[in-house]
């Protein structure tokens, strides 16, 4: 587990501070046929991915994440509100109490979220902005997705906050038997959403992207790694996507909207 002091983190927050703390900013994204081998920077095929036009946010700020916090704490339980916290595990005790209290921390990307947590949290905004009918809702993105969005702001010289200071969840589901298989592992997204009494290894999900705890040459490099949905981790943020759902919705929203406990 990651552990830093509280001046290492504060240091790194001073830098990536993101000034739009309570209004989410996303990014517009075209349609795009790309080959995901040649982002990734990692083993080379001839393979073609085609993604939708999307809007995928910039990395959710404490500020924003607070305002889902603020509305549990009043109609939820106490003991499901602390779930809801960053996990306390990812610093020493000291180190945790300053970065969850007060207001320091509001404009800087929130971390310490776990995957689980994210996914109430993209389940309350939805509900909060589709009061009646959905129109849109709100998850994080595919991997397809994620690239799709770093190629595009990449090829124009955007400033952007993707592969930079945090590394960012991911939808997608870390499949052991995928790490020989590069097709597997790139070419499609796989999601699977697992049960509470599910094993940990049911449980594993991607992340991708640089972050100060460390830096990969290749984007493909972090699927490597095994990243628990019910832990939270000091180095990785989240960003979210808005997809509209206001026509005939697709199999991973009736998944996610399953996997929420509720229904289109």
């Amino acid at each position: 587990m990651i552990r830093i002091c509280l001046i290492c983190l504060t240091a790194i927050l001073f830098f990536v501070k993101n000034t739009a703390a309570q209004k989410i900013s996303f990014y517009k994204i075209p349609a795009q046929s790309f080959n995901p081998f040649e982002v990734l920077g990692g083993a080379k095929y001839d393979v073609k991915v085609e993604v939708p036009a999307l809007q995928i946010s910039k990395q959710i700020t404490f500020g924003q994440y607070k305002k889902y916090l603020e509305a549990i704490e009043k109609d939820s339980s106490k003991a499901f509100y602390k779930t809801q916290l960053p996990d306390s595990n990812m610093h020493l005790p000291e180190v945790y109490k300053a970065y969850i209290s007060g207001n320091k921390f509001d404009d800087f990307t929130v971390v310490g979220i776990r995957w689980e947590t994210v996914m109430n949290y993209c389940k309350w905004l939805t509900l909060k902005e589709n009061e009646t009918s959905p129109k849109c809702y709100y998850r994080l993105a595919l991997t397809s997705e994620w690239l799709s969005a770093y190629k595009h702001l990449q090829t124009l010289s955007k400033n952007h906050d993707f592969n930079k200071n945090f590394s960012d969840w991911l939808i997608s589901t870390q499949d052991e038997t995928s790490q020989t298989d590069w097709k597997t592992m790139f070419a499609f997204d796989l999601t699977y959403f697992h049960k509470p009494n599910e094993p940990l290894s049911l449980k594993r999900k991607q992340i991708i992207g640089n972050s100060y705890h460390f830096s990969r040459k290749n984007l493909a490099d972090y699927h490597q790694y095994s990243y628990y949905a019910s832990e939270g981790y000091a180095h990785v943020g989240f960003r979210i996507v808005c997809v509209n759902i206001s026509d005939k919705p697709d199999d991973l929203a009736e998944d996610v909207f399953k996997f929420w406990g509720l229904k289109l």
